[in-house]
């Protein structure tokens, strides 16, 4: 599966994921800038959720992420996903400047390479100000252009 900007601790209860609308939501109880909004589930995101987790077969109060592996009642805690991350990527070998963050860095690439705007990419990020948008696109992409790269006339 594709990195998918969204990290583990984005959705708390499975009743933030309305698997209908594919959207799910961030509240402000655990957003980092204390608003509760959404954004779009890739489809990507939707198929694996449903079809491989079965997430919506699960009661609206259930924990996304239990203690147990599949959704339940006992919240994991905020620092297990890194503790496991970080198993992973020394049994992998992977260098210490990988974070579990670089899969949100590359699915943001992803999304900006396959030609999303500013826009869209500011509003899944949840970034106030397109300004921050722009600094993250500048420092994760750089400056690129399809066009001077194809298009750039003879001299």
């Amino acid at each position: 599966m594709d990195a998918i900007p969204m990290l583990p601790l984005d959705c708390k209860y499975t009743r933030d994921i309305d698997f209908t609308n594919r959207i799910i939501t961030v509240r402000k109880d655990i957003s980092k800038n204390r608003q509760t909004e959404t954004v779009d589930m890739p489809k990507q995101l939707h198929k694996y959720m449903t079809n491989v987790h079965r997430l919506h077969t699960y009661p609206a109060d259930d924990y996304v992420f239990s203690k147990s592996g599949i959704p339940g009642t006992i919240l994991l805690g905020k620092n297990n996903f890194r503790f496991r991350f970080d198993k992973i990527r020394e049994l992998l070998g992977l260098s210490e400047r990988y974070k579990l963050y670089s899969f949100k860095y590359t699915g943001g690439i992803k999304l900006v390479t396959s030609g999303a705007s500013t826009w869209d990419v500011q509003k899944h990020f949840r970034y106030k100000s397109i300004d921050t948008t722009e600094k993250y696109i500048r420092r994760n992409i750089g400056q690129r252009s399809e066009k001077i790269r194809e298009d750039f006339p003879d001299i």
